[in-house]
């Protein structure tokens, strides 16, 4: 038995690993969207459709109905409304129907979805409004519509692309945003791109190419730190080279006609991914070959392999690039069981659409979280595919109920015997979370907020006992009072805000049966 503290220590480590892991790469998949919340200034966006569909089937779908309002009192003219679902294994647009200023969707109960992203536009791009949903408020906007609010795109970033200090024109400049949103646009004659957006938001990937010569980008949360802040970005593209990639399987064989994505990045300690789906998907021939244009002549460069049909387990290392193939070795995913569990109520709510939770650690990629979503039927039954032999904690992911998590192995491989898991659903503890700014203490509106709590549990591996947290969170806006009313389970919980150059965090125990209220002020407007 390892003692308690080295127990801390090994979660300590497994946790931070994978969220620095799941920060790098793991955004490259859930949270680039094909939504639009920056806009190019004199040019509409134009969606581009993906190229690959979700492999696994869906339980179900929940109807959703919404409004867009126009808090400018500006005219704004014809609004489009874009929503897009994003997994772990890529974005998907979804169909709207759009009447005026509502618009309809459903969304696909897909056992691995994580969030959606919404965005509004008018025809001018000068009126926008972008909000992401995690998975744990799908069963309450299908329950109470919601409301997208335009608003005036008042920020102005301009990206300059320059190679050997000279400006690039007609470059192609990717951006991507806080919210999720992502837009393409050609720099001018003095290689600067200009793109409009909501002043809240954040910058987080900035990516530019041109004619399959140059290439650069970076995120702005990787190193060197750049500000997010800044309307304006220099981005120093480097000549590209054709690079051939052989892949095969741990028997040697081609890993033949597969759907990749390629996410390349620059090295340790500088490590930036990236980004750009257009020029980094692409599809293996009969050999396991296949050969990418874009890729930065450098000596040394990271790759984060991710197999489009789910078949192959993920790759991501660094490598030298040489004039023979860049070659890989994929290790074939593991055969899921598929287990049933039910979700008990004592109340006389209805138990269809709730999120389950189910994470495990011992996923098949090394220092990554697993974290899988099952969605209820009307009856509180649900479904998941898992990893045999894996340890998993399980919880309701909602915003207004929750329950006491569980942890246990799922498909016990020894017996062939699946496990039954139950939860039940409880209302959890109310807290009122207050937002306001400025002198006058006026509520802040639309400011994201999330509420985070940890469950500590342990697994075996390999004969030794692991301990790592698994972390239940809940994000929500703030209403036009600027209110975020949400429920949660007794103990301490983690609070984060952030609007533009403003960020908040603090800890708060919350106790039994306290109804609990945390104003927070940001002191500038």
């Amino acid at each position: 038995m390892v003692k308690m503290a080295n127990l801390w220590r090994t979660s300590k480590l497994i946790v931070h690993s994978a969220f620095v892991l799941w920060i790098a790469i793991s955004l490259n998949i859930a949270m680039q969207h094909l939504d639009d919340s920056a806009i190019a200034v004199g040019q509409q966006n134009k969606p581009t459709t993906p190229k690959t569909k979700p492999t696994q089937e869906t339980l179900a779908t929940l109807d959703v109905s919404g409004f867009v309002r126009n808090d400018s009192g500006e005219s704004v003219g014809k609004v489009t409304v874009r929503v897009t679902l994003n997994t772990g294994s890529g974005r998907y647009p979804l169909d709207v129907q759009v009447t005026g200023r509502k618009f309809r969707f459903k969304i696909p109960t897909h056992p691995n979805c994580h969030t959606i992203s919404l965005f509004a536009v008018n025809e001018r791009g000068d009126h926008q409004a972008a909000r992401i949903i995690s998975s744990e408020g799908f069963r309450t906007i299908s329950k109470r519509g919601l409301i997208l609010r335009l608003k005036k795109a008042t920020r102005i970033v301009k990206v300059k692309t320059t190679h050997l200090g000279k400006p690039v024109s007609n470059a192609n400049v990717f951006f991507r945003t806080s919210s999720g949103g992502r837009m393409t646009h050609q720099t001018n004659a003095q290689g600067i791109a200009v793109f409009q957006c909501l002043p809240q938001l954040k910058l987080y990937q900035i990516t530019a190419w041109k004619d399959k010569k140059l290439i650069g980008g970076y995120s702005l949360r990787g190193k060197p730190p750049r500000d997010p802040n800044k309307n304006e970005h220099e981005v120093k593209l480097t000549p590209t080279r054709t690079q051939r990639f052989e892949f095969v399987d741990t028997n040697g064989k081609p890993v033949a006609n597969t759907r990749m994505r390629l996410d390349v990045g620059t090295p340790r300690p500088f490590q930036n991914m990236m980004d750009a789906d257009e020029i980094f998907q692409v599809q293996t021939n009969a050999k396991g070959l296949v050969d990418i244009d874009w890729i930065p002549d450098l000596p040394k460069l990271t790759f984060n392999i991710v197999a489009l049909d789910g078949i192959w387990v993920t790759s991501f290392e660094q490598r030298q690039l040489t004039a023979k193939p860049c070659h890989f070795v994929l290790k074939r995913s593991i055969k899921r069981q598929k287990i049933k569990g039910r979700l008990k109520s004592i109340d006389a709510e209805s138990l269809g659409g709730f999120s389950i939770a189910l994470e495990t650690f011992q996923a098949e990629r090394e220092h990554t979280i697993e974290r899988l979503r099952a969605f209820t039927n009307p009856d509180g039954t649900f479904e998941a595919e898992v990893l045999p032999g894996s340890t998993y904690c399980l919880f309701v992911h909602d915003l207004n109920w929750c329950s006491k998590p569980i942890d246990m192995i799922l498909f016990d491989p020894k017996k062939n015997k699946a496990a039954t898991p139950e939860l039940t659903l409880a209302r959890g503890e109310k807290i009122q979370i207050v937002v306001t700014h400025g002198p006058d203490k006026k509520p802040l509106p639309d400011l994201m907020v999330r509420v985070k709590s940890r469950y500590l549990f342990q697994w075996n591996e390999n004969g030794q006992e692991r301990t790592g947290s698994s972390s239940r969170s809940k994000s929500v806006q703030t209403n036009d009072n600027g209110v975020a009313v949400l429920y949660v389970q007794p103990g301490t919980i983690e609070i984060s805000a952030w609007s533009g150059k403003w960020d908040y965090k603090s800890r708060v125990n919350v106790r039994a049966g306290e109804n609990k209220t945390i104003r927070i002020h940001r002191t500038k407007k």
